[in-house]
Parts: structure tokens; sequence; C-alpha cells
């Protein structure tokens, strides 16, 4: 289960709120993983849910962070995070898969999305979040761009923040070998230099 505890409050009350809506969400799934009998049209209803309170959220987050006037280098690499997560959730697929390989491809989905919100918010949003503050206290946005970019963080939210950042590259490998597995056995022949 995905928890809501204060070391994820970035102290801007509507996405704290939707912040905790997405655990919610999240949690929902991750029940549906749960029994070994589990739907596959429960898990895309938990999954639709999830992309599109996504989306809402990203597009909210995108508007506070413009009329904030946070830096525009922290606005682009934020946003591209949301467009990278958005991209890796609609792109999962189990089609063809039996049962028990749907369960853990769905229990991987989680732990995929769980890691991916966990250092997001930790990270990103802390980061948003303190800039905001510094501007709306006199703070230019390049000032408080490089004030902030690096958020000081106590020892469970580092070990949160590099446990997340680990499971993700496993992900991320696990994803590549799967892909050169399938080059090698392409018929395809490469171009020649």
């Amino acid at each position: 289960m995905f928890e809501w505890s204060d070391k994820f409050s970035i102290n801007i009350r509507t996405i704290d709120t939707q912040h905790q809506q997405i655990f919610a969400l999240l949690n929902e799934l991750s029940i549906c993983c749960q029994s070994n009998n589990v739907s596959p049209t429960v898990v895309e209803k938990a999954l639709i849910q999830i992309k599109a309170y996504s989306n809402k959220h990203f597009m909210i987050e995108e508007k506070l962070m413009q009329s904030a006037k946070v830096d525009e280098q922290h606005f682009r690499i934020h946003r591209m995070e949301h467009q990278s997560f958005v991209y890796d959730v609609n792109h999962f697929s189990v089609n063809g898969l039996t049962q028990q390989k749907y369960i853990d491809a769905t229990e991987k989905l989680v732990c995929f999305i769980s890691n991916w919100w966990t250092y997001h918010i930790l990270g990103f949003d802390k980061s948003m979040s303190a800039q905001m503050f510094a501007i709306k206290n006199g703070a230019t946005p390049e000032q408080a761009f490089e004030q902030h970019q690096q958020i000081k963080l106590d020892a469970e939210v580092t070990r949160l923040m590099i446990s997340s950042v680990l499971d993700l590259w496993r992900t991320a490998n696990s994803q590549c070998r799967q892909l050169e597995k399938i080059l090698a056995n392409t018929k395809t022949p490469f171009p020649k230099l």
C-alpha cells in the first residue's frame, strides 16, 4: 500500500489533496492485483482513473508553475517528467498474457507508478513548491531556481528517494534487456556504415 504522510506534503493544499487522491487510486489498483483472479477489466478501469487524474493534476500543476512564474528551466524539466510518466503508463500493455503473467505485469506497473510518484513528489514537486514560495517572498525566478534546485532531505526521505530511483532503474534496465532480446532476434540486417 502507498501511504500518505506529511513527508509528501509540499504545503500547497490543492496539490497535496490531489497527491492524496493519486495515492488512493494507486491503492485501489494495488488491491486489484492482490487477488489471483484479478480481472483485466477491473485493472483497466483503475488504470484509466489513474491516468485521467494524473493528466488533470499535471495540467493544474503546470498552470500553477506558470502563474507563479517559476524559472523556465525548472518548468521545462518538470513538464518533461509529466510527459514521460504519461508516455510510460500509456504504453503499458498486457495483451496476450496468461493470467499469472498479467498479474505479474500489473504488479510491476503498480511498483513503477508508486516509485515514480514517490520520486517526483519528493524531488520535483518539493523543489517547485520551494521555488514558488521564494518567488512569492521576493526572489526572482532565477534566484529561486538556483536556491532550490536541490532540496535538503532528512535521512528517511533520502532513503525513500534512493529506493524509488533504484527500483525505477531496475525497471528501465529490465525493459532494455527485453528490447535487446527482441533486436537480437530481428531478421532485419543492420545498415552498413
